[in-house]
């Protein structure tokens, strides 16, 4: 007995990608969570409507919200195919499968797997059976946006061929921040000798001790850096992918340029509309409370009023 239930709430995106986030490459920043989704509201004829995305104008932004939707899915046993169609249908996100057939190297829509996930996001159900699909099949599979902001499954192997170039600027990363610790010592008893004790400098010779070069190591060039953190990228992002179809990134005056398929990009920089934080919105009327100070009322802490007598002079006393 096949069982799909969902539950449509706006939740928490986890970063379930790999991202180079130690890099600190780009990091996008955090969105307003308001404006991503809403909670679902059942419809007139008594049935539950698809989670509420309010339109952002970003097609890709909009079907990665509608991913939020909580699904539950108990098949022990299912086409990998009726599983995607449910995931598209509960969600309303626009989901584009390349499947085989449709061009080579193609997912198998008919390739069995096991589904089984109580109120999970859809988008993590997918990356889960994608998974499962990669273990079996022996072919690794994923997910990114294309270029119209539609979510594309298929093959690695077959994303591997729509690349697009990307620069990032990493000169904030390549700075080296100097440290100024070998400030010159000076020899007072050399100052005395060569002034003669008269308090003059005559000149002769250096005040400053002959000590005052550390062994220090030298400092690396920008491109010596680069290609390491080149090393980096491509041992943390997708290690198996490099050096194949996606060509090793290059530097370049400050810039790494990339010529990767989107998912790589994902992995590397995420997407700059990638939500931090989601939480559920009542729907109804906001509420907001206005807090507003006196200024008669503001007073320093530990001083207070005092009165204060005077006495004001007069005369010249002449001691009557």
């Amino acid at each position: 007995m096949s069982k799909f239930t969902a539950n449509r709430l706006a939740t928490r995106l986890p970063l379930a990608t790999a991202g180079l986030a130690a890099l600190a490459l780009l990091a996008g920043a955090a969105l307003s969570t308001d404006a991503f989704a809403q909670p679902a509201k059942p419809a007139a004829n008594g049935a539950q409507g698809k989670a509420l995305i309010r339109p952002s104008g970003n097609p890709a932004r909009d079907n990665i919200a509608r991913l939020q939707t909580n699904i539950t899915i108990e098949e022990t046993s299912t086409r990998i195919g009726n599983v995607i169609d449910f995931i598209a249908k509960e969600t309303g996100a626009n989901l584009e499968p390349l499947w085989r057939g449709d061009r080579s190297g193609g997912l198998d829509r008919d390739q069995e797997i096991s589904a089984v996930y109580k109120d999970l996001p859809a988008i993590v159900i997918l990356e889960k059976v994608l998974a499962k699909y990669s273990s079996e099949a022996s072919t690794p599979a994923t997910w990114q946006v294309n270029d119209v902001g539609a979510i594309q499954i298929g093959l690695k192997e077959t994303f591997n061929k729509m690349r697009r170039v990307e620069l990032y600027d990493i000169n904030d990363l390549l700075f080296v921040m100097p440290i100024y610790d070998n400030a010159p010592e000076i020899d007072l008893e050399k100052v005395l000798q060569n002034s003669g004790g008269r308090g003059g400098g005559g000149g002769q010779g250096s005040p400053f001790r002959n000590n005052q070069q550390q062994n220090r190591e030298p400092v690396r060039t920008k491109e010596e850096r680069a290609r390491d953190l080149i090393a980096l990228i491509t041992q943390l992002v997708e290690p198996d992918q490099w050096f194949g179809d996606v060509p090793e990134p290059k530097y370049y005056q400050g810039h790494i340029i990339v010529d990767a398929p989107d998912y790589m990009h994902r992995g590397i920089n995420g997407y700059p509309y990638w939500p931090s934080t989601f939480r559920a919105s009542s729907g109804g009327v906001r509420r907001f409370v206005s807090l507003t100070t006196d200024n008669q009322l503001a007073a320093v802490k530990g001083f207070a009023q005092q009165p204060v007598t005077g006495v004001v002079g007069g005369g010249g006393g002449g001691g009557r």
